[in-house]
């Protein structure tokens, strides 16, 4: 009995230490599938300007978490991109623009940009987070991690 009391608290000891670097691995994931589908969904609308030779505008709705794309060849089409409905357990997702950042993107049929942009994503109650930016006037995106309020980018699209 001693031994099967020994091996539960031995158990018991690991699981505290392993759970809360799981949770932190599980949240740094989430984050880094909302910000890749974010820039994959802007480079689509991207090409889309570029296929269509017009203008596409992506509006970032920080209240929902959500983005609307709009191409001026086909006004009553709409693209959507609500996150918190297409990435599982990421209902304490949330946008914050820094800056002076407008709340919409644009690109050009060239698949330039005339805007330029810094795009935050993060979970409520974590201190983990992403950035997406979004440079003029190439229309370059790149994305990087949030450490102490800064980003660090490691790779652009």
């Amino acid at each position: 009995m001693v031994e099967l009391m020994v091996v539960i608290v031995i158990v018991g000891i690991l699981s505290g230490l392993a759970i809360p670097t799981y949770m932190r691995n599980w949240q740094d994931e989430r984050l880094n599938s909302a910000t890749k589908r974010t820039i994959a969904w802007l480079d689509d609308l991207r090409r889309s300007a570029i296929q269509n030779s017009t203008v596409c505008r992506a509006t970032i709705d920080s209240t929902n978490t959500s983005l609307t794309g709009l191409c001026d060849n086909k006004p009553t089409e709409q693209k959507v991109l609500d996150l918190q409905q297409e990435i599982p357990n990421t209902s304490g997702l949330n946008f914050s623009l820094m800056g002076l950042t407008p709340a919409t993107w644009v690109f050009t049929p060239r698949g330039t940009s005339t805007t330029e942009g810094d795009l935050r994503i993060r979970l409520a109650g974590s201190d983990l987070g992403r950035c997406l930016t979004l440079m003029k006037p190439l229309g370059l995106l790149r994305s990087g991690k949030l450490r102490s309020g800064l980003c660090v980018y490691t790779t652009s699209y």
